[in-house]
């Protein structure tokens, strides 16, 4: 299996990962991020439990985040994705890859994006105990927000020419503020921040999109002025 031109994990790491896995012990050298393993004959995803069949172990290639394909396919997490094609597959960051006739994120092929006009906005991940591939792409018609697991969102109403990513869930522009691709209800782009798990534009304070009343509000606050300081 490689990763550029150099062997990733060997037979060896393989049998000594799969012999200690009774006793929940991991070699230093498994890697989370990456979750592809060969013994010599098969290539394997997150483990020994799960051989990706037919997969062509001479021409098997790591990418960025869980990304890999073969001289036949191309794959996320293991599986294959339906009509990519692995000669022109171009794996962008961690939540977004293209070929010659679309753009993918783990759930498939991204409906609506322009292969050849795409482009990512950010390095596509958040790392929690384990990375989630996360972020933001655009193309010339609209402005993409990939979560791990969910639905991409097009971010409606954006404009382009002032929209800037601020983390890998919050972006705004000149009017709007938006998380996960969903525009925050009365927030001024101007004054607004993000903080931790909440934001606020100085009048309004929010959880995610959510806007909050009442004694969450003082709740934002709170939380809000310990963490600036």
């Amino acid at each position: 299996m490689l990763r550029g031109n150099k062997t990733y994990l060997n037979k060896e790491v393989f049998i000594n990962y799969k012999r200690n896995m009774n006793e929940i012990q991991i070699p230093q050298t498994y890697d989370m991020d990456i979750r592809y393993w060969t013994d010599g004959a098969n290539i394997f995803y997150a483990g020994p439990d799960f051989i990706i069949k037919k997969a062509d172990i001479k021409s098997f290639t790591l990418y960025t985040g869980w990304f890999a394909k073969d001289k036949n396919r191309c794959y996320f997490e293991g599986s294959a994705f339906k009509k990519a094609d692995p000669e022109t597959f171009e794996v962008l960051n961690w939540a977004f890859a293209k070929d010659r006739n679309h753009v993918y994120t783990n759930r498939g092929i991204l409906k609506d994006a322009d292969p050849n006009t795409f482009e990512v906005l950010d390095d596509g991940y958040l790392r929690y105990v384990w990375i989630a591939p996360t972020g933001f792409g655009r193309d010339k018609n609209h402005i993409f927000h990939y979560a791990y697991g969910g639905k991409t969102q097009i971010l409606k109403d954006a404009d382009f020419d002032s929209f800037v990513v601020v983390d890998h869930d919050f972006g705004k522009d000149k009017n709007s503020v938006f998380w996960n691709g969903r525009k925050l209800k009365n927030a001024n782009p101007a004054t607004w921040i993000n903080v931790d798990i909440f934001s606020t534009d100085g009048e309004n304070f929010y959880a995610g999109s959510d806007l909050l009343k009442g004694a969450e509000v003082n709740k934002a606050r709170t939380e809000i002025e310990k963490n600036r300081k």
